[in-house]
């Protein structure tokens, strides 16, 4: 018996082996995943590294999430090829070369810098292969490139955002440029030359600087000498090192200027410059505080799913994003859907791939068939290029926030009422050949005083909170909707309501009322919650208004502020409040019957504010599996304790466990209100399953001990066995 067990263990073992070796080794294995290269080239060394760095965290922070949700293309494993382009143009032709002859990489992402994506992109045009750059702005990067394409808004949307903004925002009708003289800044100069014009803003001084050029600090310190004194309106179209000299010269100098910038002002780079100064470390925002500038991203007005990317890259790399790692994340999603979208066939067809990635890429043209990245929708016009605005932002202690006034494009299909008053009041734009509607931005926050009445299974509860808006120009709060309130809620009249020099409003409530969400019991009873308050404007989208988390506010909210605390709820512990926006988005005509055969969507903003609770200890889940862990303990006492013929003690003892955990288990099904099991449930079904598995070992048990009595009770003349006809002889019997 025990050779013929030792042969099945070996055969299972050599099976086993042999099945091992092909599911690794042979190509059509379901666990051999073809590599799928992607490719990306950014300064990783030299001056600018920061920026090659911030490149590659966020290409490499998208597959890291796209691994572990299992989104992979199937039978697709992707990988990055990271090659330094040192930000130099020459730099960047060799590595382009590189990329194309190695016959790797499906595509590339990057460059940084303008200059070297266009020196770069000559090379993948001859070669056919595509590239995504998430930080080159300018024009001629995709204009005479059809195989280039980019996620940021170029030059010329940031001109005309910019140019509008001065002229209908600030409402100058002066301004003075400050540029540099490569490709970079003279066509931003030029095209806001033209553009301003266009809106009869008149250019009081136009100064060009040379950044290549040593001398460029003699030259700096005389346009500040020249211009201190005029106060007015700065255009900055400058690289972050000369605008960090520009902006000091200026201070020092007690200019009362408004500067306002690309992005490149946006970048962490320009605030690293200025840190640099004694001033401003002393004192953050002395020399960066009211700077205006536009960004690609603002994670504060954009989607839930940028605060999510905000919170990972924060928790893997301990620092916040800059926006060039969010729009080299955003790449890298565009650079997965084509590679899904192409279906590409893989080894040995590298040529005729790159070009199907091409056809994706150029599938992604309208609203309805865009990614949706984290910047928001992400879809390309005939030039290769992004069709959304950038968004503007102010610094205040060093960190860039949005502008109390954005502009949107209006949604395609949706007709503006009475344009021409709101063209000349300047909510309506025309930016960039789209028409832009004027988006306020209110700053909310919330912050939970108390919560009681927690009733964890019907996940109702009642919160005391401070609820705040800061916000410019004028908000109407009582069409604010709580949207899980159990019933409607009036904010009433504010305890705080004041309005600063800058015309600044802020106003503070304090509200009670009954809230109630939907609790997750998958993990019960080591489930943890959120106990949420959210919500809305009634009447206005999100083209009209966005929400923001208001940080700022929290000095001046920190005067009503107190711990928060939970009543009556010994088994529960409160965690850290957070708050963010979001949006909502319903499907519905609006009674216009243009949109009756159409999916059209509205969305709104969101304001969200969530404090976590979860269990103190482990008392409560000690109690709750106690039942299952006793029967368990009987069930294996029955199984290794009781005699194998004992069979109707066992099979009552097991009977009983099953009929115990069934009425514990129907009341947990009472107790929970949801259509999915708990892990207590699954537990209870374990039991379940044990005592059935239970059950038919007993009764193998009883039959091999009855099969064993029957063979050996004749032998040995044990109870029960009939005498033999020998024996009964032996003794004087009859036969």
């Amino acid at each position: 018996m025990k050779k013929i067990l030792l042969i099945v263990i070996l055969f299972l073992l050599l099976v086993g082996g042999a099945a091992g070796i092909f599911l690794r080794m042979h190509p059509l294995s379901p666990l051999k995943k073809e590599v799928v290269y992607i490719a990306l080239a950014g300064p990783v060394s030299g001056v600018e590294k920061a920026a090659g760095k911030a490149m590659v965290r966020g290409a490499e922070l998208y597959l890291d999430r796209l691994r572990k949700e299992g989104g992979e293309p199937q039978g697709k494993k992707i990988e990055l090829l990271v090659f330094d382009d040192k930000n130099n143009e020459e730099t960047a032709r060799k590595v382009a070369t590189e990329i194309a002859l190695q016959k790797k990489a499906l595509l590339v992402l990057g460059h940084d810098y303008s200059s070297t994506s266009i020196a770069a992109g000559e090379i993948y045009k001859r070669n056919e292969i595509c590239a995504i750059t998430g930080s080159a702005a300018a024009e001629a990067v995709t204009s005479d490139n059809e195989w280039y394409f980019r996620i940021i808004p170029g030059n010329v949307s940031q001109i005309s955002f910019i140019a509008n903004y001065i002229r209908k925002e600030l409402q100058q009708t002066s301004v003075a440029v400050i540029f540099d003289k490569d490709s970079y800044g003279s066509s931003l100069a030029e095209y806001f030359e033209a553009t301003a014009k266009k809106l009869g803003i008149d250019i009081k001084g136009k100064w060009g600087v040379d950044s290549s050029d040593g001398n460029t600090d003699a030259l700096l310190k005389n346009i500040a000498d020249k211009i201190a004194d005029e106060p007015g309106v700065l255009f900055f179209a400058l690289y972050f090192p000369e605008a960090a000299k520009m902006t000091r010269l200026l201070k020092d100098r007690g200019g009362k200027h408004v500067i306002i910038g690309t992005d490149s002002l946006s970048d962490s780079s320009f605030i690293e410059a200025l840190k640099k100064y004694p001033e401003e470390q002393q004192k953050p925002g002395y020399y960066s505080d009211g700077i205006l500038t536009v960004s690609p991203l603002l994670i504060e007005v954009a989607d839930k799913e940028a605060y999510i990317f905000g919170q990972d890259f924060i928790r893997t790399y301990k620092e916040e994003p800059s926006w060039t790692a969010g729009c080299y994340y955003d790449a890298m999603h565009v650079a997965v859907e084509a590679v899904k979208k192409a279906e590409i066939q893989g080894k040995g067809h590298i040529l005729s791939d790159r070009r199907k990635i091409r056809e994706a890429l150029r599938g992604f043209y309208n609203h309805e068939n865009a990614v949706r990245g984290i910047s928001g929708s992400l879809y390309f016009n005939a030039y290769g290029n992004v069709s959304r605005p950038p968004f503007m932002g102010f610094y205040e202690k060093q960190i860039l926030f949005p502008d109390f006034v954005q502009y949107q494009p209006v949604p395609e299909g949706d007709q503006v009422e009475d344009i021409f008053r709101k063209a000349l009041e300047g909510e309506v734009i025309l930016s960039d050949g789209k028409l832009m509607i004027q988006t306020r931005v209110v700053y909310a926050g919330i912050y939970i005083n108390e919560i009681s009445n927690l009733d964890v299974i019907r996940s109702s509860y009642t919160a005391d909170f401070y609820l705040w808006f800061r916000y410019r120009g004028d908000f109407d709060e009582t069409r604010i909707e709580f949207l899980n309130a159990v019933n409607p809620v009036d904010p009433g009249k504010p305890f705080i309501d004041k309005t600063d020099e800058k015309n600044i409003t802020f106003r503070a409530f304090r509200i009670k009322a009954d809230f109630k969400d939907d609790f997750d019991f998958h993990a019960y009873p080591f489930d943890r919650h959120h106990l949420r308050i959210k919500i809305r404007h009634a009447e206005m989208k999100k083209e009209q208004l966005i929400y923001v988390a208001d940080v700022l506010g929290l000095p001046e909210a920190s005067k009503m502020l107190e711990k928060p605390g939970l009543k009556d709820a010994e088994d529960w512990q409160l965690g850290e409040l957070d708050f963010y926006q979001n949006t909502v988005e319903k499907v519905s005509a609006l009674g216009n019957p243009q949109f009756f055969d159409t999916h059209h969507t509205i969305s709104y903003s969101r304001f969200n504010a969530a404090i976590p609770i979860e269990r103190k200890g482990l008392g409560f889940v000690v109690r709750a599996f106690l039942p299952v862990s006793i029967m368990m303990a009987l069930i294996c006492g029955i199984l290794c304790l009781a005699p194998a013929e004992r069979l109707g003690i066992s099979l009552s003892g097991l009977a009983a466990v099953l009929t115990v955990n069934t009425l514990f288990h129907l009341k947990l099904f009472s107790d929970l209100p949801v259509a999915y099991i708990s892990a207590l449930e699954y537990a209870h079904l374990a039991v379940c399953l044990l005592s059935v598995i239970s059950a038919v070992v007993v009764l193998l048990k009883y039959a091999s001990h009855r099969k064993r009595e029957r063979f050996t009770m004749p032998e040995q003349g044990g109870p029960g066995a009939e005498p033999s006809a020998k024996h009964i002889k032996k003794n004087g019997g009859e036969t």
